[in-house]
């Protein structure tokens, strides 16, 4: 992905917490969830670039969150609740102005959803357009497991 912001000369910016943050997932999921939605902000990037910025503290309890902010084309009102769904774009057809199936973003919300995350979208037509992936911070979800376990040992014992 650095060699596409190379390209058309954009700035790549990566903002870390001071403390590693951990989040529970499968390695090639979250590979995939990330390059589809990288990938998507630099290809509808022309100017400026795009910002990946993480932050331990969600909107979710016990929920890191990873925000993907761009200064691209934008997405329309109108578009955002399709956005998810699979080979949708903005622009069909002839006036279609981006290479791409449409199934980037769909897969990339169907893996968060299955790692137990959520992917949330807003934008402005013309100035740019925010991701925020959702993940479950690891060793809460280590919790859980164990709570799940736990109950189920003690459900099988009755």
């Amino acid at each position: 992905l650095s060699g596409i912001s190379e390209t058309k000369n954009l700035a790549l910016l990566l903002e870390k917490p001071g403390t590693p943050v951990y989040c529970l997932g499968d390695e090639a999921m979250l590979h995939q969830v990330f390059n589809n939605i990288i990938g998507n902000a630099l290809k509808f990037t022309e100017e400026g670039g795009v910002t990946i910025s993480i932050k331990p503290e969600s909107r979710r309890k016990n929920f890191v969150s990873i925000f993907i902010q761009d200064t691209g084309v934008g997405i329309s009102e109108h578009f955002l609740p399709q956005i998810f769904q699979s080979f949708m774009q903005e622009k069909g057809g002839q006036n279609r102005e981006y290479e791409g199936s449409g199934l980037g973003l769909s897969i990339a919300k169907k893996y968060a959803d299955l790692l137990g995350g959520n992917i949330l979208v807003t934008s402005k037509k013309g100035i740019g357009t925010t991701f925020e992936v959702q993940l479950p911070l690891y060793q809460d979800a280590l919790n859980r497991l164990g709570e799940a376990e736990n109950i189920e040992k003690k459900n099988k014992f009755r």
